[in-house]
């Protein structure tokens, strides 16, 4: 019996052409006329045949290679190369295709259509085609056959071979069998336009700038992503987005870097992106590198894309019906998300704003200036007693394992149960602080931002555990009050912020659980202390009357590793009164249970919970202050969180300022879940400062960029406190002398906070790392203005870039 050979056609699609071109075309993706007859006369070479020369014009990003072997013959390589006509000819010269396309799509359906005829005449009784799927990614899925059928001789038909492309696989190849004499005249793909999810958007677009990625090898998190600026020039599917938005990028994982970190400033390229918030919590956990400070560009994140080179046509259309979102900016205030909080729950609010401050203030007259000069003196001596009562080498640490933190001499007691660690030398005193004044401004803003869209604030402040620790340990001071936490509390209610002082209860309940805090120089709350305060909060929760979701009685607990593991530094310490417990052994916290299933938040709810980890500990999983105050009052509590200390502080307002629509619909309470440290020690971004910057540049069309001389770019104030630059507007730009101009600036503050001003506008640029961005308003004359910088005296910054809108 005569053997009939097989013939094997590998059309492999590389993402820049097949799935963003299918995703915006209405239907055929790839459309091409072949008219190639399948020769039958081929033998074999070895394991390789002799190849005859098929001309044939091909799309771009396809390329098509001929295998013809006989059945039982295999082959390992793509042969081909492409002429300068732009024909493929299968050859015997050896051509590596390396894909660069990064998108991971969604599920994807494609048709492969193949239009045939066999021959009336033919040497076979029938000829057959079938169709196999290779799909490519992290992994290789090897071949699928998706279908195959007969064609009887002097029969003509279209097949339709169905196929999908899973996330993971974003790169696949079509490899047509064939057996028997035939004629391929047609073949094309097909796939559903648009066909992306509802928050997805593909575009074009420039990055215009990018934050520097930390080295991988060396960084302090093994995964990092960083931002860039990408200008789009037009939206080829899916939702609509700002034209200029804060993209984030994949930088590395698990310490190596993925092909998106080599993007740069200047590549063209298509993306597929989607709004940063979508991203699971988890997702939105993971660091990130951001030198650009983007506040007033809304957050997308970057699923994948590929590089678009220069002699590639752009398929984007001034028909197409997908725009760019206005850049038209609205303030939070006139936005309808919510209603604004009624009179009656302000004057409620204010009430209890009252009552709390009369409580502080009654127990702050008990110990006047004088009085507490005193009570040091009484404190000093008590708690040298109480420490020379150890035994030598008793109750004392020095060390703080492999942290090798610089502390203090600590002393260890054991308070019935309950465990407590106080510096040597402790100053009773030493915590009266106050609140800076742009903080008690940015809570001030952020409190009536929130009551415009019917929510109000809480602020839950975690005290110093020293401060704890002083009047736990020494028994008569007790009655003495938490005077950092207490004037704090006071500052923030004088000021119309709603806080809670939890120190007196702490130290009521202090053994409550064995650990309030987590001690070895370690100042995140344990149980006793997060339980005391959403004790408080859940109290203050009741005045709003919101339903609950969950019946408490079905509550449960269960003892469980803590968040740091067995890190041996949150362990029993060595020679220390730690009771029964074993040296060395890790302690265990509290689980929250419902129904017999671990409760975990949601990201949307009634009451929303932003904090930092100071809301995460003792917990390792979910949470812990927002599952504890869900167990305390069965509602769902919403939580947002981010690790690093002043994350609440700042990125929760750029966040809020981006898509308050996430955060505020639906919201009646926000409350601030942090440390007293925190709000003493961090700036607080100040969400006016944001939307006034916004409201400069919105709708203005960017006039020109002004050349800074070298030298003049790293400055230095005067002994003063000053630095003015007199800059010139470009020769050849027009602009309208009537209307006001507006002047971004750009700058790398060292340091302590920088303000910026041209005549009576100012803006002011925090203590936060990288470059940082500000607007103001600018007095032109005779094309030129000034802008005067102004700070401490010697402190030196890096004025980046300053560009004019209009």
């Amino acid at each position: 019996m005569r053997r009939i050979p097989f013939i094997f056609i590998l059309l492999a699609v590389h993402l820049s052409g097949a799935e963003i071109d299918a995703v915006f075309t209405p239907e055929t993706v790839f459309s091409e006329e072949m008219n190639i007859a399948v020769p039958q006369n081929i033998q074999p070479r070895g394991n390789y045949i002799n190849y005859d020369y098929f001309k044939l014009k091909i799309p771009q990003n396809w390329y098509i290679a001929y295998y013809l072997f006989p059945p039982n013959c295999s082959f390992d390589d793509i042969f081909y190369e492409c002429d300068e006509e732009g024909f493929h000819i299968v050859s015997t010269r050896q051509l590596w295709f390396q894909s660069r396309n990064l998108i991971k799509p969604d599920v994807s359906e494609f048709e492969i259509r193949i239009k045939v005829k066999a021959p009336a005449k033919s040497k076979t009784n029938a000829a057959s085609i079938s169709a196999q799927i290779d799909r490519s990614g992290i992994v290789v899925s090897g071949p699928e056959q998706v279908g195959s059928t007969e064609i009887k001789p002097g029969e003509e038909k279209e097949i339709v071979f169905p196929f999908s492309l899973t996330k993971g696989f974003p790169n696949f190849s079509v490899r047509l069998g064939v057996s028997g004499d035939l004629i391929i005249q047609h073949v094309s793909l097909h796939k559903a336009a648009n066909q992306l999810p509802a928050n997805k958007t593909l575009v074009e677009g420039t990055i215009v700038e990018h934050s520097q990625l930390p080295p991988a090898t060396t960084a302090d998190y093994a995964d990092c992503r960083f931002v860039c600026k990408f200008r789009g020039n037009g939206i080829l599917a899916g939702s609509s987005c700002p034209q200029e938005v804060a993209l984030v990028v994949e930088g590395f994982r698990n310490r190596k870097y993925l092909p998106s970190a080599k993007l740069k400033t200047g590549d063209h390229i298509r993306l597929l992106i989607r709004p940063y918030h979508a991203l699971s919590s988890s997702e939105q956990m993971i660091q990130q590198a951001d030198d650009l400070n983007l506040f007033t560009l809304a957050s997308y994140y970057a699923d994948g894309g590929v590089y678009i080179r220069k002699y590639v046509s752009s398929p984007i259309s001034t028909e197409n019906s997908v725009r760019f979102e206005s850049q038209q900016y609205i303030p939070l205030s006139t936005r309808e998300i919510n209603h604004p909080l009624e009179p009656s729950a302000i004057q409620e609010q204010q009430t209890v704003i009252r009552k709390d401050l009369e409580k502080i203030n009654a127990r702050l007259a008990q110990y006047p200036a004088e009085k507490r000069k005193s009570l040091q003196k009484e404190f000093a001596a008590a708690w040298k007693q109480n420490a020379d009562s150890d035994l030598p080498g008793r109750n004392r640490r020095t060390s703080n394992g492999w942290r090798k933190l610089k502390l203090p001499v600590r002393v260890w007691r054991n308070m019935d149960g309950s465990f407590w660690e106080l510096p040597e030398k402790y100053d009773l005193n030493s915590g009266e602080q106050r609140v800076s004044s742009e903080n008690v401004r940015s809570l001030i803003a952020l409190r009536d931002c929130l009551a415009a869209n019917g929510c109000q604030l809480i602020v839950s402040l975690v005290p110093d555990m020293y401060d704890i620790s002083a009047r736990v340990i020494n028994r008569d001071f007790r009655r003495v009050p938490d005077f950092r936490n207490a004037e704090i509390v006071k500052q923030l209610l004088e000021s119309g912020i709603e806080a809670v002082y939890g120190s007196d209860a702490i130290v009521q309940n202090y053994n409550r659980y064995p650990w309030a805090f987590f001690f070895n120089g370690n100042d995140h709350p344990s149980d006793t202390t997060q339980d005391i305060l959403t004790d408080l909060c859940a109290e203050k929760l009741k005045r709003f009357q919101i339903p609950a979701d969950l019946d408490t009685r079905d509550i449960s607990y269960r003892w469980s590793p803590h968040a740091y593991g067995s890190d041996p530094t949150m362990a029993f310490p060595e020679n220390c009164d730690i009771g029964n417990n074993q040296p060395g052994s890790v302690y265990r916290c509290r689980q929250v249970f419902y129904q017999g299933t671990e409760l975990a938040t949601q990201e949307r709810g009634p009451v929303l919970v932003v904090g930092n980890s100071f809301s995460e500990t003792p917990m390792n999983y979910p949470d812990s202050f927002p599952t504890l105050l869900t167990a305390k009052t069965g509602i769902k509590i919403a939580h947002w969180r981010q690790t690093g200390g002043a994350g609440p502080l700042v990125l929760f307002i750029q966040e809020l300022f981006n898509d308050p629509e996430k955060y505020l619909r639906g919201t009646k309470v926000v409350v601030f879940a942090i440390g007293e440290k925190h709000l003493l020690h961090n700036w607080m971004l100040n969400i006016q400062t944001l939307e006034q910057s916004a409201l400069l540049l919105s709708g203005k069309q960017n006039l020109c960029s002004v050349s800074i001389d070298k030298k003049e770019l790293s400055g230095t104030l005067n002994a003063e406190g000053f630095r003015e630059y007199s800059l010139m507007i470009p020769t050849g730009v027009e602009y309208n002398q009537n209307k006001p101009l507006v002047c971004a600036v750009s700058v790398n503050p060292k340091g302590e906070r920088l303000s910026v001003s041209s005549g009576k506008n100012a803006a002011m640029f925090p203590p936060l790392p990288g470059k940082q961005e500000a607007a103001l308003k600018v007095n032109v004359q005779n094309k030129r203005f000034s802008l005067r910088f102004a700070g401490n005296p010697g402190q030196s910054f890096q004025l980046r870039s300053v560009k004019l809108f209009q």
